[in-house]
């Protein structure tokens, strides 16, 4: 195997880390959205005795436990990762150079190139290994968040029937008129123009 390809195999993982990482922001912004939704649903809702709370209570319950569930998933999907870096350069030349120094005490110089190139495919080898195994981690979490957020709206379009039936059965508020005559008008200091 080659130097090259261990060292594109390492750019694509660290690549792929940052797309994940990215691609963390459209999730938030749905959970808040939705979130918000719920909660004016759950405020504005009269509740009662009846079938249509029973079905509501029911899907925003459900919707609360997907939306925690998307929470806890996208949590996961941010902490607890660490990924592997290669060897710093003072690290490597370090390396090098008592690979230099040890085959030149034993005459064979041109070893101590090859022992630096096996030393650079190991580490990117190792590195690429655990970044890979991070981000497949890292994907499914943020799959799992996105199942979450699939099912939290399926809840909320659930909770939209029984809340529209509310909102338009509810009756309208009592106004109040009162009803003063001219006389009152004058002593309260007000007039009819």
């Amino acid at each position: 195997m080659t130097l090259e390809l261990l060292r594109e195999q390492y750019a694509f993982e660290l690549n792929r880390k940052q797309q994940l990482e990215s691609s963390l922001t459209l999730p938030v912004a749905v959970l808040t959205g939705l979130g918000g939704v719920g909660f004016s649903y759950a405020r504005s809702f009269s509740y009662g005795y009846n079938l249509k709370t029973y079905v509501f209570l029911v899907a925003l319950i459900g919707a609360a436990i997907s939306f925690v569930s998307v929470f806890y998933y996208l949590i996961r999907a941010t902490h607890r990762f660490m990924y592997e870096v290669i060897p710093s350069s003072l690290e490597l030349l370090t390396y090098y150079e008592q690979a230099c120094d040890y085959h030149e005490s034993a005459g064979i110089r041109s070893r101590a190139d090859k022992d630096f190139e096996l030393k650079m495919k190991h580490a990117y080898a190792n590195a690429s290994t655990k970044n890979m195994q991070n981000n497949i981690s890292k994907a499914g979490y943020l799959y799992r968040a996105y199942m979450g957020l699939v099912m939290g709206t399926v809840f909320l379009a659930i909770c939209a029937g029984p809340y529209l039936a509310n909102e338009l059965t509810r009756p309208s508020p009592v106004q109040r008129i009162e009803l003063v005559n001219e006389g009152q008008l004058k002593k309260m200091g007000r007039t009819h123009a």
